[in-house]
């Protein structure tokens, strides 16, 4: 499956915003198919899970991270599902693989995005009243799944999966303030004077 991940600027190592469209599959296709064989004979893996996120740049694939712990973390496989019907899960327990030439030839010219909303971290999690999933939804302009979460050990409130007609759009997902959807516990005042 190829996604992109978007961030902020420079310095943003948040996992907000991946993206996948019929333009990234067949931009990365080749080159990544090329990098996996040649990694396939480096590291002769065999049924063996593996998440790998790679960045492509004019001259080559890069490897950022190849982890078995994250394979299908968080979710982010499952968008390949919501943007072409694609099942990972089943394609890697049955052994096959997707008919990319009919996947890109179904496929209209959107683009598909996963949101990872989290909790700003000069917020703490125990100040947290309520989340107001409501007006955060609307945000969105075409939403096909939202999963709230509700986690005590995570930053993670929501998880959004939806279809975009334009790049602009994720850009201004990508800026987005979450605090105003963030009600805080009021704070009992000292006593003391």
């Amino acid at each position: 499956m190829s996604l992109n991940t978007y961030f902020k600027d420079e310095y943003d190592t948040s996992d907000r915003i991946y993206y996948t469209s019929r333009e990234v599959i067949q931009e990365i296709y080749d080159d990544i198919l090329t990098f996996m064989y040649k990694f396939k004979e480096i590291v002769p893996l065999k049924n063996f899970p593996l998440h790998f996120e790679v960045r492509k740049n004019d001259h080559a694939i890069i490897p950022i991270e190849m982890n078995p712990l994250r394979f299908a973390g968080a979710g982010t496989t499952d968008l390949g599902f919501h943007a072409y019907g694609c099942n990972v899960y089943k394609h890697y327990f049955q052994g096959t693989r997707p008919d990319w030439e009919a996947v890109l030839r179904k496929m209209d010219q959107s683009i598909y995005s996963f949101f990872c909303a989290e909790i700003p971290m000069d917020i703490s999690r125990t100040l947290i009243k309520s989340i107001d999933h409501q007006s955060f939804k609307k945000q969105f302009q075409q939403i096909l799944e939202y999963r709230e979460i509700q986690a005590l050990n995570d930053r993670v409130f929501a998880i959004v999966f939806s279809k975009n007609g334009s790049m602009e759009e994720l850009y201004q997902l990508l800026e987005m303030d979450l605090r105003p959807f963030i009600a805080l516990k009021e704070m009992e005042h000292s006593r003391e004077r």
